[in-house]
Parts: structure tokens; sequence; C-alpha cells
């Protein structure tokens, strides 16, 4: 089946997300500054229009960075040089410092001329599943004293986050506050390559569009930018460009039969996609 033909059979824009786009378009007017988190892998794919925030203060955050080509990775800074780009990588802790205090760093260097008295007031947006809410735990370490570093939620599973958050302390000095916001889809996927990406980064749930045909799409790109890691990692004898032949190797390699010996496409399809 067509991926927009599966895709449509799918709420993937559901109610906490429309509701989730409006509370932030209404608390957004008491911060000073916004943050919007992207997967680095997409950066120029599904960003929200109506989350642009013109009229505010912006750090655009490239979560995932070191799962990346840095050959072929253009950095996107909306043309506009007063938006800086931090680029993370939120999940291992001895990863993070550096460009976790570069972040810290651009919060109060862009908000020193405002009026700070209670805190500068900070929300966080972005698709499900770019890690907000690890970007936030990772900010929080930065301050110890002021509780536990893991005060947003975590979970592999796109939408984790539901509604708009009240404000989390990240920082006593200075006093920063930041305000999480659900991931938020785009209203209106275009096409199948879209959908594809969104799917091949995690923001979209998989079965909207199918583990094999995102098993697809990762190996042509994969091809394409001739990143022939998974030839050695499943013993073939080259680059393959079939994807029935690609899983039928998954499933032998990683042993994912189905009754008769015939190979589950659809473990081997997510295997390969969780490893690529």
């Amino acid at each position: 089946m067509p991926v927009l033909a599966m895709l449509s059979g799918y709420n993937w824009f559901p109610g906490h997300m429309a509701r989730g786009m409006k509370d932030a378009l209404r608390k957004v007017q008491k911060c000073h500054l916004v943050i919007e988190v992207h997967d680095a892998r997409i950066p120029l794919t599904g960003r929200n229009e109506k989350l642009k925030f013109s009229k505010h203060k912006k750090i655009l955050v490239l979560n995932k960075y070191d799962l990346t080509d840095p050959k072929g990775m253009k950095l996107y800074n909306e043309n506009d040089d007063s938006v800086p780009v931090i680029l993370t990588n939120c999940r291992g802790r001895n990863q993070i410092s550096g460009n976790i205090t570069a972040l810290q760093k651009a919060i109060i260097k862009l908000t020193k001329d405002d009026d700070i008295k209670n805190g500068v007031k900070v929300m966080i947006v972005g698709m499900p599943n770019v890690g907000k809410s690890s970007l936030i735990n990772a900010l929080r370490r930065l301050s110890p004293g002021i509780g536990s570093p893991k005060a947003a939620p975590i979970s592999s599973r796109p939408g984790y986050t539901k509604t708009v958050s009240t404000f989390i302390k990240i920082s006593t000095d200075p006093l920063i506050k930041l305000l999480d916001t659900p991931g938020i889809m785009i209203p209106n996927i275009k096409d199948e390559e879209m959908a594809l990406k969104l799917a091949a980064v995690g923001t979209l749930d998989h079965r909207f569009v199918g583990e094999v045909n995102i098993a697809a799409y990762i190996l042509k790109m994969l091809n394409e930018q001739k990143l022939y890691q998974y030839v050695k990692k499943y013993n073939l004898e080259g680059p393959c460009h079939d994807t029935d032949e690609l899983l039928h190797n998954v499933g032998q390699r990683i042993g994912a039969l189905l009754k008769g010996g015939f190979v589950d496409e659809g473990r081997s399809a997510t295997h390969f996609i969780k490893n690529s």
C-alpha cells in the first residue's frame, strides 16, 4: 500500500497536539525566549510554521547530531545570524556537557537586556521524540542543588509528553525556568518523502507508514550516501539494492523466523531501522 494511503488511515495529529499547539501559542507570551529542538538528521524537514514565534528571541537546537554524517550535514540557521544554532547529543552524560553549557550561555546572552527580576522564562518546542525532555534534564544537571536532574520524563515513544507543563527550574544562578511542551507534529504531511523521513528518525510512529517501507527508504539513503556499514554488520557480499533480499539476510542473521523457516519481514525491518 502506498505510504500516503497508509498514513491517511491514522490520526497522526491527535487532539493533545492541537491543544498543545494552542496552549503554546498562548503561554509563549509569558516567555523571554523560545528553544526549538529538532532532529539533526533532518534539519529542514517537518518544522511547524505555526511554532516559529517570529516575535520572540530563539535558539535552534539540533539534537542527536552524533547520528549524522558530519561531512554531509549542513547547519540551518533560518538565514538569520541572530538565531544561534547549537548541536547536542543528550543521550550520554559524558558527551553533552560542552554543548549544553554553550546552550545555557546562549540563553543568558540573549536575555541579558530583558526584565528578568523573576527569572528567565524559556519555552521549549519541537516535534515528537526529538529529545526535548533529555535536553531539559541535561540543563538541570549543570546546576547542582535544584533537585532531581530528571524533572522531565523520558520515553522513546513519540508523543510521550501530552500537555504544556508548568515551569521547571533548570538553573538557580541565574534563575532560569523552562516550560516544556508536547511534541507537536506538522498538521500536514505533504508527500511520501517527508513521511518516510519523519518515520525513519522516529518522530512519526512506524506503524503509520509501515516498517518495511521505512527500511526500504533507509536502505536507499544509505546507498546514496555510500554508507555501507550494514554490509559488514549483516555479513553481505556487497551493497544491497533490494529490500526483500536485505530483510531476508537480516532475518536469517538475527533469527527472525516464522514457522516453516520463513523470514519475519516486520521484525527484520524493525531491527534494521533501529540499528542503521
